[in-house]
């Protein structure tokens, strides 16, 4: 690997994490007394958790495989396309995988998937984002998120 490649490499690793530090620097470590009353907790924490996480990462790599495509006009870089456009599968074949299993309680409907054609009814709007993906950025951001389907509220964090 040629040392230009490493350096744009280098440079599309620190933006990713810019904007990962962006979305996530409010994000409450453990939520408050007062967020749990806005919400019940969430049957499985750590699936929807780890499932908005790899979407996440699945976009972020994506976003350097548009990059990367865009920087190899200018010099073939297709070792690091290939890598990263095989990470962007990865974590997304693991987002669909872990997502399969996320129902809401209240509608049994999955929390992660638009299955509709329309926008659902409750859905909200983060980011510019809204249906699934929404659900994925409040997750991640605010340890919380709402059912896009039936409206009800729910609390990500472990019980104690």
């Amino acid at each position: 690997m040629s040392l230009e490649v490493f350096l744009v490499q280098f440079l599309l690793f620190v933006g990713a994490g810019v904007v990962i530090g962006i979305i996530g620097r409010k994000a409450p470590r453990f939520p408050s007394a007062a967020k749990e009353s806005q919400g019940e907790l969430f049957a499985s924490p750590m699936l929807i958790l780890f499932a908005s996480v790899f979407a996440l990462l699945a976009w972020v790599f994506g976003a350097i495989v548009i990059i990367g495509v865009l920087v190899s006009v200018f010099e073939p870089v297709t070792l690091f396309l290939l890598t990263n456009a095989l990470l962007m599968m990865l974590f997304g074949f693991l987002y669909l995988a872990a997502s399969a299993f996320i129902k809401c309680s209240g509608c049994s409907k999955r929390v992660l998937f638009n299955s509709t054609l329309h926008t659902p009814p409750f859905s909200k709007t983060t980011y510019g984002l809204s249906g699934w993906s929404a659900v994925v950025i409040d997750v991640v951001r605010n340890r919380q998120f709402q059912c896009m389907y039936c409206g009800a509220k729910y609390v990500v964090r472990r019980k104690t």
